[in-house]
């Protein structure tokens, strides 16, 4: 399984963006959620 994880920081809010999947996570996907996650808490 493979995981990826990021933290994302908004002013006095910090999120834990993770994802995992037994084939990988693929790179798109992970990318374009944590841009939308960013655009929620910005």
């Amino acid at each position: 399984m493979t995981e990826s994880a990021i933290l994302v920081q908004a002013g006095d809010t910090l999120a834990l963006v993770v994802q995992s999947r037994k084939a990988g996570v693929e790179t798109v996907p992970f990318r374009q959620t944590v841009i939308l996650q960013t655009q929620l808490l910005g």
